[in-house]
């Protein structure tokens, strides 16, 4: 075998071995372990939440956050129904434009076994855009992190606070971020921040 053949061959195995090491696993059953992940027990959260479009203030999007916080009182994060009002100001453009809404983010804790240490929190949102049911977009955000406080509360307390932030008015311009992060005092409990937030269908990715 030639240098370059031998070469190629070196090359193709590499890539396939890097597509497979790339592949997801294969989403556990409704039945898996507790101290599993289960991409099917989210995925009936998913179906409730993008069961039709839900953007923020609309009666649809009222039914999606009563359901979440019977699903994360459920789950033992005693969780609290904040209303706010979410502002921002857009520069990118020629003119600013100015974003506001009132918004009722979802704020739900897993207590740890040090409570003074600062808080991890996964954040995700519940409202769809207007003519998208928000499956993807983040229904699966939300669900993900329902599943990943069933997966802690079946197992020993963690270290620190967990924060469930489930915020509203996303897609209106991050309103409901904007209104926890700067005037929430829980804000200033978090440590580290996991955002489950889909990439979307285009625009810049970082």
């Amino acid at each position: 075998m030639s240098r370059l053949n031998a070469l190629f061959l070196t090359l193709a195995v590499a890539l396939g071995l890097a597509l497979l090491a790339g592949r997801p696993p294969a989403p556990r059953p409704a039945d898996a372990p507790t101290e599993a992940f289960s991409a099917i027990r989210a995925l009936v959260d998913v179906g409730v939440i993008a069961r039709s479009p839900h953007p923020v203030g609309s009666p649809e999007n009222a039914q999606v956050r009563d359901y979440l916080v019977l699903r994360m009182n459920a789950l033992g994060l005693s969780p609290e129904v904040r209303p706010d009002f979410g502002f921002r100001r857009i520069d990118r453009v020629s003119q600013p434009v100015f974003l506001g809404g009132a918004v009722e983010n979802i704020v739900g804790v897993l207590p740890g076994r040090d409570r003074s240490a600062p808080a991890l929190a996964i954040m995700a949102h519940y409202d769809s855009v207007p003519n998208s049911p928000g499956a993807a977009d983040d229904a699966a955000g939300v669900a993900t992190a329902l599943e990943i406080a069933r997966i802690l509360r079946a197992g020993p307390p963690p270290m620190r606070d967990v924060i469930f932030v489930i915020t509203d008015g996303e897609e209106a311009g991050l309103l409901g971020a904007q209104a926890f992060f700067s005037g929430d005092p829980m804000a200033r409990r978090i440590g580290f921040l996991v955002n489950m937030e889909a990439r979307g269908g285009g625009g810049l990715v970082q």
